[in-house]
């Protein structure tokens, strides 16, 4: 009986290891010491060094360890891309938590352009020739600053999910009392602490004027200008129960002719079963004329 036994348990295991997915392989903890003299963290998977290699960036004020981007790097490595998921310093050395919005926020969107700047030279000191971009949420807001500051022949394509300003829709016009206030402020004082209303933050989002304008000044129209100027592939993925882009987002994107997937359903972090349809929707960008 005891042999019987063992034979069906053992014949269930080989039974799960078949038809179970494999698990995403474990990724190698690279730290970089930045511009700013922190060192920043970032979760590298090497892969097949024959594809091309991918960055993933979290949304504003998180990690690379955001859900979101989890289950896109998940899906990323399980097609045996290489990736590289940073986590911004945010001036905080070592930084693995997100930021809380009343800490006192002391980088601003050029410095984070810095440190993307030494991520995409890594992966090219790794021997990678071509590199794609994807971003979430304002993540993607980074990039496309980063793509205007430093053009460079590696970078292929950028694929951006959920894109967006770090204007909370529901609190424009005291975003825009902010960014007047911010404006005059700056012109006084470069060190002077308020605080301000910005993306998940309202009225608790610590730092100097410029320090704040740097992420504020950016527009849903300036936004879109950027991304109109771009001079690689850009194909964005959005939820069309995404509470929080702009005004008619989905409407303006597609007036310029960018290419666009619309996920029904789908709301700001691909939550639920629209997880597998952003996973899906990325590899399908990713196979085309690669």
């Amino acid at each position: 009986m005891k042999s019987l036994f063992f034979s069906h348990l053992i014949r269930c295991i080989l039974l799960l290891s078949v038809c179970l997915p494999a698990a995403p392989a474990l990724a190698r903890e690279v730290q970089l010491t930045m511009p700013n003299k922190q060192t920043a963290i970032a979760h590298y998977w090497p892969n097949d060094k024959n594809k091309t290699a991918v960055l993933v960036l979290h949304g504003f004020l998180q990690t690379s360890e955001f859900s979101t981007i989890q289950f896109i790097t998940d899906e990323l490595v399980n097609n045996d891309y290489p990736v590289l998921a940073p986590t911004l310093s945010l001036n905080v050395n070592l930084r693995r938590q997100s930021l809380a919005c009343d800490s006192v926020h002391t980088h601003n969107i050029n410095d984070n352009n810095q440190e993307i700047k030494r991520w995409i030279q890594l992966l090219e000191q790794q021997g990678y020739q071509s590199i794609i971009l994807i971003g979430h949420s304002s993540g993607n807001l980074q990039l496309i600053s980063y793509l205007h500051d430093y053009p460079d022949p590696a970078i292929k394509a950028l694929i951006a999910v959920s894109p967006g300003t770090t204007w909370n829709p529901y609190k424009l016009e005291q975003t825009q009392h902010d960014i007047l206030l911010a404006t005059e402020a700056a012109k006084k004082s470069s060190s002077t602490l308020n605080k301000y209303s910005l993306g998940f933050c309202e009225n608790n989002y610590t730092a100097t004027a410029e320090n704040y304008l740097s992420y504020a000044n950016w527009s849903d129209t300036y936004l879109l200008n950027a991304i109109k100027q771009l001079n690689i592939s850009t194909d964005v993925i959005i939820g069309n129960k995404d509470p929080y882009l702009p005004a008619r987002w989905i409407e303006r994107l597609r007036q310029q002719n960018i290419n666009i997937t619309v996920i029904d359903g789908a709301n700001h972090f691909f939550s639920g079963d629209a997880e597998f349809l952003l996973q899906d929707s990325i590899i399908t960008i990713l196979n085309k004329d690669r």
